[in-house]
């Protein structure tokens, strides 16, 4: 903070005196009330207009925890800039409750309470500067009232925005937001086996990385009770549902995700971003029962009590900002996993202890001293503190803290948490890898009911991984380009269908190897350019496809319609499509046929050989990762 201009007072028979070190004839002004002894003074350039300085009548009461000492003072006008308000410490105030005064300063809305900037024992003096006119006065902080206000209130301070519902802890349902996950990408895979009972996971691809590296992991909590995560490298914390109201619990949060940690609310929703390129084999998320925003909550409590008042939102996320308060974070995170881990062992009174002894230890006197600098700081430009202010707020803590560790404070609540007794209390959740999704593929085709694609009679109907490509294209093209697909896949999945009743649908989806990728797409360039008609005729059988324009997907799609059958039998009509993605090296082959008695003819099957493809498109792409849908 830059140096500011200070100013000397005393007391001539009675009368406020200010003696300014760099005062200039005129330039400086100096209002007092004789009945009140309070003074403001400063320079004229900080006056917009008339002020006044009188004794206010019948001012508001002072908040509980304070006792009015002295005559409150009303200052009216208009401020450009800083000026300091002096206040004589009243007869009855001996030096020894000085450090339990506090400058109040009502606002219009309710009483602040703020340690003086300077005290003058000898003139029985205490200042402030400010750049609001308001009602001034002095107050008595009665530290052991406030005390016993806190704890007969405490059920409700402990609360963190929802976070921890109190209650029924673990036992009653809870409506979390839960993502619609038809299709779970399955090269994520998840270990829940350890993780919370009931959470609902859902991995999603996010579409707008076109090499479909990253992921989207939603966890949805069904049960009452949050938890505390520890992510590996790889993930970090992309959203949570609902926010926690408490302003100092979203500070907590924001600053622990600095640190790969997050919270899975109760009866809410948390989201992670992976990074399956940072991800290590046996990766794990663990956690444990989380107990930070109520050690938290608990500990800004404790600073209300020790400092006598309540910091705004600026002054949070000042503090925040404090190597002081990351410190307490750490430490509360650290705690809250301590507790958890005993939770089993450990009755509710020795429960309510450990809260109060894990918030008290991680409340520093450092942090108490920056909170209150900070805050004042924001409300009083000249604002410094010394040895003196220091040594008096770690001595309000040790009070504090003092009554607060022998008080039985929260059994109730302890009582509660303990409904979780029964449940886990630690967690773990395995995340792995599996690109290719070689032993999940065939959750990847469509499912029997959905999309047009109904369940079928006869046997090895899936889907089902196995299965082999013989030929994408025709025939014709195979005898011309040999087509090794045992050689070039490793891994196979199929399935057959019915659709529109009457038209039988086999597909099937294959992961070509990594060495191999470039010699299948070439062989789809091949097919994409190839227009020739095929008219094959080998033991008995008859194929005749000729080339269709149907929907593209990336320039390495090639369907086929015609008809295939027998001699001296009745043609089907036929329709085969195939389409290969570079990105995951993953082929789908989709034929459909029907009967020639059908009323099926090949505009149907260019119809549903389209509409097939789309719908198995969009399921690869969200359950495998490719990129089919994209131009």
């Amino acid at each position: 903070m830059k140096p500011r201009r200070t100013i000397a007072a005393t007391v001539v028979a009675g009368v406020v005196v200010a003696f300014g070190a760099a005062c200039t004839s005129g330039g400086d002004f100096s209002e007092s009330n004789a009945k009140t002894g309070v003074v403001v003074e400063g320079p004229k350039r900080a006056l917009d207009g008339d002020l006044t300085v009188e004794e206010a009548s019948g001012p508001p009461a002072m908040p509980p925890g304070f006792t009015q000492v002295g005559a409150v003072t009303k200052v009216t006008g208009r401020l450009k800039d800083y000026v300091t308000i002096t206040l004589p410490i009243p007869q009855g105030v001996d030096d020894q409750q000085v450090s339990d005064l506090r400058v109040m300063r009502h606002d219009g809305a309710s009483w602040g309470a703020m340690p003086p900037q300077h005290v003058d024992l000898k003139r029985r003096l205490v200042k402030v500067t400010t750049r609001e006119f308001s009602l001034w006065g002095l107050g008595m902080w009665d530290v052991e009232q406030a005390v016993a206000g806190f704890l007969a209130g405490a059920r409700n301070l402990l609360s963190s925005g929802s976070w921890w519902l109190l209650g029924s802890v673990g036992r009653f349902a809870v409506n979390p937001p839960i993502t619609e996950c038809r299709h779970p990408a399955l090269t994520l895979q998840l270990d829940t086996s350890q993780f919370v009972d009931e959470a609902i996971l859902c991995p999603k691809f996010v579409m707008e990385d076109k090499e479909r590296h990253t992921y989207r992991l939603h966890i949805s909590n069904l049960r009452g009770f949050p938890v505390m995560l520890r992510l590996p490298a790889g993930l970090k914390p992309h959203s949570v549902t609902p926010q926690a109201a408490n302003p100092i619990t979203q500070l907590m949060v924001q600053v622990g995700q600095s640190h790969g940690l997050a919270v899975l609310p109760g009866g809410g929703e948390l989201v992670l971003d992976v990074n399956a390129l940072d991800i290590s084999k046996g990766a794990r998320i663990t956690g444990a029962l989380d107990l930070t925003g109520v050690i938290m909550d608990a500990g800004f409590a404790i600073l209300r009590v020790v400092t006598g008042y309540d910091p705004n939102d600026k002054a949070l996320e000042a503090i925040g900002k404090r190597q002081e308060f990351v410190d307490a974070v750490a430490c509360v995170m650290d705690q809250s996993e301590r507790i958890a881990k005993q939770f089993h062992s450990i009755g509710a009174a020795k429960l309510a202890w450990e809260i109060f002894y894990a918030a008290s230890g991680c409340m520093s006197t450092r942090l108490f001293v920056a909170a209150v600098s900070v805050y004042a700081e924001l409300n009083y430009e000249a604002y410094h503190y010394d040895e003196e202010f220091r040594k008096a707020v770690q001595a309000a803590v040790k009070r504090v803290v003092t009554v607060i560790e022998n008080a039985p404070v929260l059994t109730q609540i302890a009582a509660t948490m303990l409904a979780a007794h029964r449940g886990k209390t630690t967690f773990a959740l395995g995340v792995e890898v599996e690109d290719p999704a070689v032993s999940n593929l065939y959750k990847a085709l469509p499912t029997p009911g959905d999309g047009g694609f109904q369940p079928t009679q006869g046997r090895s109907v899936g889907p089902a991984n196995g299965g082999q490509l013989t030929y994408v294209g025709t025939p014709c093209m195979v005898e011309s380009q040999a087509q090794p697909w045992a050689t070039w896949t490793q891994g196979a999945a199929y399935a057959r269908y019915d659709r529109d009743g009457s038209i039988g649908t086999s597909m099937q989806v294959a992961y070509v190897r990594a060495e191999h990728r470039k010699a299948v797409q070439a062989l789809f360039t091949n097919l994409a350019g190839n227009a020739a008609k095929c008219d094959q005729r080998k033991g008995g059988s008859i194929v005749v496809l000729e080339n269709h324009d149907g929907r593209q997907y990336g320039g390495l799609t090639d369907y086929r319609v015609g008809q295939f059958g027998w001699e001296n039998s009745e043609y089907l009509p036929y329709g085969v499509v195939a389409a290969y993605d570079p990105t995951k090296g993953v082929v789908v082959h989709i034929s459909l046929s029907a009967d020639s008695y059908s009323d099926v003819d090949l505009d149907d099957i260019k119809e549903e050989l389209e509409a097939a493809l789309d719908y198995a498109a969009n399921k690869l792409d969200v359950s495998l990762g490719t990129t089919y849908t994209l131009r």
